[in-house]
């Protein structure tokens, strides 16, 4: 995906274009699920630039679904290992 993005050029997106974003993004963007600092700051980056550009953004209940059972999960195996 980092490099799907990194390859986009931002020239070429409009304000009539959308945008779904994939759970992934929303996990090392909001929860720093596997933070890996390059794609933190590609996606933040990039998230950005079509906020600046008032692109509409998208996510469905499925992708915030699937996004708190990974902080849940990932919270859970912290507190178990701390015990």
């Amino acid at each position: 995906m980092v490099n799907i993005i990194s390859s986009t050029d931002l020239s070429t997106i409009s304000n009539n274009d959308s945008f779904f974003i994939d759970t992934n993004v929303l996990s090392f963007l909001h929860y720093g699920y596997n933070p890996d600092p390059v794609k933190v700051n590609t996606y933040s980056t990039f998230i950005s630039s079509l906020l600046k550009k008032d692109v509409k953004l998208y996510v469905s209940v499925f992708n915030l679904q699937e996004l708190l059972h990974i902080v849940e999960k990932l919270e859970y195996f912290k507190y178990i290992i701390k015990i």
